[in-house]
C-alpha cells in the first residue's frame, strides 16, 4: 500500500482534512481514512436532542488560519467573529461568556475568569510567534538547530519578562 500513497492521513476531522487537501495540493497521493460514518470531526452537526440539531465548534470558525483559507483558496463567510458561549443551567441561571466577560456566575468568580483569560491571552500571543516556523531538531549539535533554539528561549523570556517581577531564574514558574 505504501507505493500507491506518499501519505495516509488518520481521521478526517477538520484538521485531518486540512492536511490532506494541503499534501494533495503539493503533488503528495493521499487516502484519508476515518472510522466515523461522517468525515469533519468536531465540525460536524448533530442532533442532541429530537428536532435540533448543533454543530459542535461552528462557533470557533473565525479562528481558522488565514493562511489556511487562502491556501486552499476557502471563501468562508462568517455570521460572527466573537460568539457569546452559553452553558444552559436546569434552574435557568446560565453562564454566558464573550470575550473577557462573564455573566452568570458570582462577582470573584466574574475576576477569576477575567484573570485567568488574561493569563491565557498572554500565553496564546508568545506562542502565536511560533505557530508557523518549524521547530529546532531536538538532540543534534548543528549550529543552526542550536541557535534557533537559544533565539526562542530568549524571545519567550522577552516576551514574558516585562510584565514579571521575579528574577529570570524563576522562569520556570511561569506557566504554573
Amino acid at each position: 500500500m505504501t507505493d500507491k500513497f506518499d501519505a495516509i492521513v488518520v481521521g478526517a476531522g477538520h484538521n485531518g482534512l486540512v492536511c490532506s487537501a494541503l499534501l494533495a495540493k503539493a503533488g503528495k497521493r493521499v487516502l484519508v481514512l476515518e472510522a466515523n460514518d461522517q468525515v469533519g470531526g468536531a465540525a460536524i452537526t448533530r442532533e442532541f436532542t429530537e428536532g435540533y440539531s448543533v454543530s459542535a465548534c461552528a462557533h470557533l470558525l473565525y479562528q481558522l488560519q488565514p493562511e489556511v483559507r487562502k491556501e486552499l483558496k476557502l471563501a468562508t463567510r462568517l455570521a460572527c467573529e466573537d460568539m457569546t458561549t452559553i452553558a444552559l443551567g436546569e434552574d435557568g441561571k446560565h453562564l454566558r461568556i464573550k470575550t473577557g466577560s462573564v455573566e452568570g456566575v458570582s462577582d470573584e468568580d466574574a475576576k477569576q475568569y477575567r484573570d485567568f483569560r488574561k493569563r491565557m491571552t498572554r500565553f496564546s500571543n508568545l506562542l502565536r510567534k511560533y505557530f508557523n516556523k518549524t521547530p529546532p531538531r531536538l538532540g543534534t549539535k548543528d549550529f543552526k538547530d542550536l541557535r534557533r533554539w537559544l533565539s526562542w528561549a530568549w524571545m519567550s523570556a522577552c516576551s514574558v519578562r516585562p510584565r514579571w517581577k521575579h528574577s529570570c531564574g524563576d522562569l520556570h514558574e511561569y506557566p504554573r
